[in-house]
């Protein structure tokens, strides 16, 4: 009787670890829950990265100038918004303590901050400054008034450092402004970062074109698309096309510029760039899905961009990531 109740508890659990093991694996990683608030993170970090990397590059090998710097600073950032409420702007500030550059307050731009505190007597500005400084980038924790609601909230910042000029760039988010989000699949989340990368850095270059001669503009815009890779092993990556299909630049394969690719065909028979054209064309951005060359590898892949016109010009920018 013993050895017929040990042989049907081993029974049983045998049964229950193969149950367990047959949900585990129908389970579809990229339909897996993630937390709003880290999605949120990660896009608002590569979105600060990216912008910073595009601008420490310009500066670095095209304008010295500081006036100038500043300048160019306004332009490709005062009006950039991101985050479905658009509640997400950016911020400059020089490492001495004096504001280059905000997208919500300009009135502060100009202004001595270093000496700068929060309701609780937290020198938020000096620690801003010393996070850029000396880790290069990380996150700053403060409580600070959220002007929508007028209440103390948390806020955390993110901050990178621009070394060419001495300056950081960052941009945060209050603690509240996300209680209500849902969580995100994998496959949503990865839409999200993607579409908000590629919004933002739209608006940042549709200025740049608004404010400058076609030649400089030109010459600004190769430069950021040539050296802004994100992701952390660096795959990410921008391209501008016109709407005849002619690539402007490109940042994994700057070989491409200047060459027309309307007609291109991927390995299922798709018409890549004319789905993108058509895309920006009828809705005016989108996802589109397509087969690519993957830098990494050499292979053909998979790929899905999301593209979005730039405004007030005959181009469109997107980016894309290859399916896992």
């Amino acid at each position: 009787m013993k050895t017929l109740q040990i042989t049907i508890v081993l029974f049983i659990s045998i049964f229950l670890l193969c149950q367990c093991k047959s949900v585990q694996e129908e389970v579809d990683p990229m339909q897996q829950s993630i937390p709003f608030k880290n999605v949120m993170e990660k896009t608002l970090i590569l979105n600060v990265m990216n912008h910073g990397i595009a601008l420490n590059s310009v500066f670095l090998d095209l304008i010295a100038d500081s006036l100038e710097r500043q300048q160019f600073a306004k332009y490709f950032l005062s009006d950039t918004r991101f985050f479905d409420d658009e509640s997400g702007y950016f911020f400059i500030e020089s490492y001495s303590g004096y504001n280059i550059v905000d997208g919500a307050f300009p009135q502060i731009e100009g202004l001595y901050r270093l000496d700068e505190v929060t309701p609780d007597g937290y020198k938020y500005v000096e620690q801003m400054i010393k996070r850029a400084t000396h880790n290069g980038q990380g996150w700053v924790n403060y409580t600070f008034i959220n002007p929508e609601t007028g209440l103390k909230d948390q806020k955390s910042a993110f901050v990178k450092a621009i070394p060419v000029a001495n300056w950081y760039i960052g941009a945060g988010y209050y603690a509240g402004e996300i209680l209500d989000h849902d969580a995100f699949s994998q496959s949503q989340s990865i839409d999200y970062e993607y579409l908000t990368l590629v919004k933002s850095m739209s608006q940042s270059i549709a200025s740049v074109y608004q404010n400058y001669n076609e030649t400089d503009a030109g010459n600004y815009i190769k430069e950021i698309i040539h050296y802004v890779a994100f992701n952390s092993d660096m795959s990410g990556y921008f391209f501008i096309y016109d709407l005849q299909g002619k690539v402007i630049a490109h940042g994994a394969t700057p070989g491409l510029e200047g060459q027309n690719l309307y007609n291109y065909k991927d390995a299922a028979g798709n018409y890549v760039i004319q789905d993108l054209i058509q895309k920006v064309q009828t809705e005016g951005h989108g996802f589109v899905d397509y087969y690519w060359n993957n830098p990494a590898d050499g292979n053909t892949e998979a790929k899905r961009a999301y593209v979005t016109k730039i405004e007030g010009t005959d181009y469109f920018i997107g980016s894309g990531f290859y399916h896992q």
